[in-house]
Formats: C-alpha cells, structure tokens, sequence
C-alpha cells in the first residue's frame, strides 16, 4: 500500500483512515534494523540523524525523508523516473545501434551479472545506460536540494536492487542501505495502516 493510499498531502488521513497524523509512532515500524557497520551514532534501529528513503519501482521513484526516526513530510513525493523508462532507453539504444531486440528479463540478467546470453557490446552497452540512468536520478535529487553524502540513504523495492552495482559505483551515496526484499514497502506501509486504525 502506497504512503498516498492512507495520507493526503500535508499529513491529513484520508477518509476511512483513521484520525492520526504519521509520526514517530507511527513511521517507527518503517525503520530497518541493525546498525550500519562503521557508522556510530547512525543506527538503523533508530536512525539517529537524518535518512533518505529511496524506493525504486517500475513507473516511480518514491522519496521520503526521516529525521531522527520521524518523517519529514515536506520531503514526500514520487519522480516519474522507475526502472521501466530505463527498460524502454536501453532496449531503443541497443534496437538503433546494434540491431539487437531485447527482452527486459534479458535486461534484468545483465544488471544482476548474467551476461552469458549476449555480445560483450550489448551487456557494455546495458550498463553504461544504466549508469547514466542512476546518474541522472542523483542528480535530480541534487536539484531537489536532497544530499546523498551525509546521512543513510535507504535503497528498496526492484529497481534498488537490479541497480545496485551501479548505485555504489556512482561514488555518490557516502552511507547507502540496501534492503533486499522487494515486499519492504508493503509490509511497511501494511502495518502503518493497522497502526492508523488502532489510533482511531
């Protein structure tokens, strides 16, 4: 369930959601657990400081930023930047340059490191566009004013996972965490609602 299926902008609950704003009580089922080795005070228990939530689906990129484990909900919104745009830019790249018709399963085997099935040209050719794709993701989040060095930045859903290597070879997230379970989301945004209800 998506943060705007429950909330309205502003933090006010949609009809049939309960009478309560998102706060600490209820974003606290939101954090990750365990402590970022090597970072100190940042503990992902708690997260201590600041964290940027970075969801990657197909169609979006969902943002949300937490300060001191409370979200700031002035930082709150999706990019119309999910990995489908990045499916639709390789396979015209390499359809116009190589002559070559991709599947986005084919896609998917080449980020994740299964290069067996192609030419050395198509899978360079897939990971420098994803490249230039995580590139260009970063740095409308600096345009934002969102920084990426200081902090965690907290990567979920598929596309964080299809683009990890290439998220951690940008050179532009200082603390990045990644979560592996592509369901986070839901299972996040599942109990948010059952927390919303019992508030009422």
């Amino acid at each position: 369930m998506k943060y705007h299926a429950v909330w309205k902008p502003g933090g006010r609950p949609r009809r049939g959601m309960g009478s309560m704003k998102p706060g600490r009580r209820q974003l606290q089922a939101l954090k990750p657990r365990g402590t970022i080795p090597g970072k100190g005070a940042v503990n992902c228990g708690g997260i201590a400081g600041k964290a940027l939530i970075i969801d990657q689906g197909g169609m979006t990129t969902d943002l949300l930023l937490m300060k001191d484990g409370a979200g700031d909900l002035s930082v709150c919104e999706s990019l119309e930047h999910g990995v489908i745009t990045l499916y639709n830019q390789v396979k015209s790249r390499v359809n116009a340059e190589l002559d070559v018709l991709l599947e986005e399963s084919e896609i998917d085997a080449i980020l994740l490191g299964r290069k067996e099935h192609v030419s050395s040209q198509v899978a360079g050719m897939v990971e420098r566009q994803a490249q230039a794709f995580v590139s260009d993701l970063f740095s409308t989040l600096r345009e934002r004013g969102l920084e990426l060095k200081s902090g965690v930045v907290v990567f979920l859903g598929g596309g964080s996972i299809l683009l990890r290597r290439q998220i951690e070879a940008s050179g532009k997230v200082a603390h990045p965490l990644f979560v592996d379970d592509i369901r986070a989301n839901a299972k996040g945004f599942e109990l948010l609602y059952r927390l919303a209800q019992e508030g009422r």
